[in-house]
């Protein structure tokens, strides 16, 4: 096994050696390094390596307290999607882009699981242009509640879709694939208020975690996915 990495030249250099030795190997790769050398973690699949997550950030875990432990090993479903993004060539997109614009936030909106993201836009200006060479679409800045600039999507042989209401019912006709990635409440709690700060965490687990959660619920999203990572 390898830990760290990908690095250049290095990480080139030990692929030369296994071929030549004719030896299988598993890379552990921070997420990090990954998503800045996706040709690397390209080249380390392609040789018939398996490739796994070695946390985040590299990091010593030791020293780390228990909210930064927290925030480096549970990455989670962004570090996942630019990991595999990187092995396989994809082009990544993240609900978070789509989340619902304040003016349509009415209370019969909001009273349906799901109901803060805008999956119609998300079938309209993504899911309905998959098939074709290239398209583009805005994301939705919540901070400024308007559509941002224009992000240039390119067909490829996979597209990954990120995020926790990825997996909405008006949604998945397009999937061959689905995951669920899962911590406990304490280590998501902790995860939030090391990213996030005080004031923002209070939001986080008063008013969007219990969003996802009873969307979670009412839609029977982690039996229906085909993957279940408990982290």
């Amino acid at each position: 096994t390898f830990d760290d990495g990908p690095y250049p030249p290095y990480t080139q250099q030990l692929l030369k050696v296994l071929a030549e030795k004719q030896v299988h190997a598993t890379f552990f790769m921070v997420g990090e390094n990954a998503a800045k050398h996706p040709e690397i973690v390209r080249a380390v699949q392609a040789a018939g390596h398996e490739i796994a997550l070695h946390a985040g950030k590299h990091q010593d875990l030791l020293k780390l307290d228990a909210s930064e432990l927290a925030a480096n090993i549970a990455s989670g479903k962004s570090t996942l999607g630019r990991l595999l993004g990187g092995i396989y060539g994809a082009q990544l997109f993240h609900m978070d882009d789509f989340f619902l614009p304040h003016e349509r936030k009415t209370p019969e909106r909001l009273a349906e699981p799901g109901g803060n993201v805008d999956y119609e836009r998300f079938q309209s200006d993504v899911l309905d242009h998959l098939d074709e060479d290239r398209f583009s679409y805005r994301p939705y800045v919540c901070h400024e509640g308007a559509l941002g600039e224009a992000v240039v999507a390119e067909r490829r042989p996979v597209q990954i879709i990120e995020g926790s209401y990825s997996q909405h019912p008006r949604l998945n006709g397009r999937y061959d694939l689905r995951i669920f990635l899962t911590l406990s409440p304490e280590a998501q709690s902790a995860r939030i208020l090391k990213r996030n700060g005080a004031a923002m965490h209070a939001r986080f687990i008063n008013e969007w975690v219990p969003l996802e959660n009873r969307y979670f619920e009412a839609f029977h999203i982690l039996s229906q996915s085909d993957i279940v990572y408990w982290g």
